[in-house]
């Protein structure tokens, strides 16, 4: 009798967990969709002072810290859409990420300009229960022939405290060193259906096999050196960014690209969910 409780108790407490992960995943998406709206409310910038972290992460071009940019930085003209496509959360809901298609436009000479690209922002929660984004990274591609499907929000949620966990910073050096073995023969028992690849001026490349075979036709691997990261208080989510050196100093070609990796524990094996990079020009 006592076995059937407890296995009645453990039951009931995995159905808890498992409703409140899910609740705390709908938060990430509404939080996403409340973002965007922002955005086309009270105008791009003021919307990313409001949604950014005190030590949040922009790249303009390279990494520096969002909040003091946009504090010395005024508004700009043109009008930023997007909306996400796919999310994760770690298994503690501390941290997560967005990622999707985005869309600036702006007049030009009477007529309407637009750009497109690809976006992922990395979000962690505070002792409130909100999310705010603590790095944001996106590149360019050319208009897309067919959008991809929305992530579904019902954008009514309560926030739920973390009770001060996300006050306790996990070492994320397990994760540099997974940066810093990538290459093109080992880059690839990183990858599932879920990875994403985003690069200039390309569309995405989505799951395993279409980046492997795009791996093995195109991409060259030189170094990716970490310059900083997170991990989640789970240690099954976290993200890295540095640069990505693919210099060939005997031809005398110097070619660097900032990068940002978003990485999830499925299982004992790290995955790559979003490989994101830009050239740096001078």
């Amino acid at each position: 009798m006592k076995h059937i409780i407890l296995l009645i108790i453990l039951v009931l407490y995995s159905a808890v967990i498992g409703q409140e992960r899910n609740n705390l995943f709908e938060s990430l998406i509404a939080t996403e969709y409340a973002f965007s709206a922002s955005a086309r409310d009270i105008g791009t910038h003021d919307a990313f002072l409001a949604y950014i972290a005190e030590d949040g992460i922009l790249f303009r071009p390279n990494p520096v810290n969002g909040k003091d940019f946009l504090l010395d930085s005024g508004s700009s003209p043109g009008n930023l859409n997007w909306y996400p496509t796919y999310a994760s959360i770690s298994k503690k809901g501390d941290l997560g990420f967005t990622t999707g298609p985005w869309e600036f436009s702006i007049k030009d000479n009477d007529s309407n300009k637009s750009l497109y690209g690809n976006y992922c922002t990395v979000w962690e929660r505070n002792t409130d229960g909100d999310w705010l984004f603590i790095i944001d990274f996106g590149n360019q591609n050319e208009k897309p022939k067919i959008l991809p499907a929305r992530l579904k929000s019902s954008l009514n949620y309560s926030a739920i405290p973390l009770k001060n966990l996300v006050n306790k910073k996990e070492d994320p050096t397990a994760l540099f060193e997974l940066d810093k073995q990538l290459k093109s023969d080992t880059y690839k028992k990183y990858l599932n259906s879920d990875s994403r690849l985003l690069l200039d001026g390309l569309l995405p490349v989505l799951g395993a096999d279409n980046i492997s075979e795009y791996i093995s036709r195109n991409k060259k691997f030189c170094c990716f050196i970490p310059t900083g990261g997170r991990i989640s208080i789970s240690k099954d989510f976290g993200f890295t960014y540095g640069i990505y050196d693919n210099s060939d100093p005997k031809n005398n070609i110097k070619e660097q690209f900032n990068y940002l990796h978003i990485w999830k524990k499925e299982g004992k094996q790290w995955i790559i969910l979003a490989d994101i990079s830009k050239k740096i020009t001078k």
